[in-house]
């Protein structure tokens, strides 16, 4: 799936932006779901444009171009946090691939730090992050993609792989020994993407019952790939010591 943001320069993403603000989709309250810090309730700041496309994306309306993104400041993002809650103290901002838009992320961090907020970011990693940002953030977590390896000398706290049946033990070890600083480390399963079918309007009986039977192999299959996908990321864990992290989220069905 390819949007348009893809075709869109560092440069013209700068230049499309108001100065001081970050295109943002939606923030709300919830618990985080995954890494070290799964169960802590979170206001999340999901933002807007992303240059990475994972084919297993489940955020992938966080991928909008410029053109129909809402652009906040940093006064009123940290009124918007407060809109969904007085008494939390952190904030997760995420994507989106926030440092798409670092110059005024970096404001915004220190604004919500200066507010008595504890900033945590969550990252793809493939961006180079300003070691300025070590100031003002609290929890700073990469998770790499296999097509995009993270940028080494960015100063993060957590990189959490997210895994499939052949995942490649020593190429992780490898990718956790590149970086500059000691890293918490979290292994995450990847749950296959429901599969997508066309509307079932205007179909016959016949044509219904062959979308049916297509729906019920699709999703034995998807279990199958579950399951292969969670041992390994038990059987990696167990070997290694490393942290096991799933969507609790979505188990829980809360956002």
């Amino acid at each position: 799936m390819k949007l348009p943001i893809f075709g869109q320069s560092q440069d013209e993403v700068k230049e499309l932006t108001p100065p001081g603000s970050l295109a943002v989709n939606e923030i709300f309250y919830s618990l985080q779901g995954e890494g070290k810090y799964s169960g802590y309730p979170m206001v999340f700041i999901r933002l807007n444009i992303c240059h990475v496309g994972c084919r297993f994306c489940d955020t992938k309306y966080s991928w909008q171009t410029l053109t129909h993104n809402v652009y906040y400041d940093a006064a009123t993002i940290l009124a918007k946090v407060k809109e969904c809650s007085e008494k939390c103290n952190r904030v997760c901002i995420t994507g989106g691939e926030p440092f798409e838009q670092a110059e005024a992320l970096l404001e915004v961090c220190k604004y919500l730090k200066a507010h008595g907020l504890k900033v945590h970011i969550e990252t793809s990693g493939n961006v180079l992050i300003d070691k300025e940002f070590r100031e003002y953030c609290h929890w700073i977590t990469c998770s790499p993609k296999k097509f995009y390896p993270p940028n080494f000398e960015s100063p993060i706290d957590e990189i959490k792989f997210l895994v499939v049946a052949s995942a490649d033990l020593a190429k992780i070890r490898n990718w956790i020994g590149t970086f500059k600083r000691k890293v918490w480390v979290s292994i995450q399963p990847i749950e296959p993407n429901p599969p997508e079918f066309g509307n079932p309007d205007g179909l016959n009986e016949e044509e219904l019952i062959e979308l049916k039977v297509q729906q019920i192999n699709a999703r034995f299959a998807e279990a199958d790939v579950w399951e292969k996908n969670k041992n390994r990321a038990v059987e990696i864990c167990l070997q290694t010591g490393w942290q096991l992290s799933f969507q609790t989220h979505k188990y829980f069905r809360i956002r």
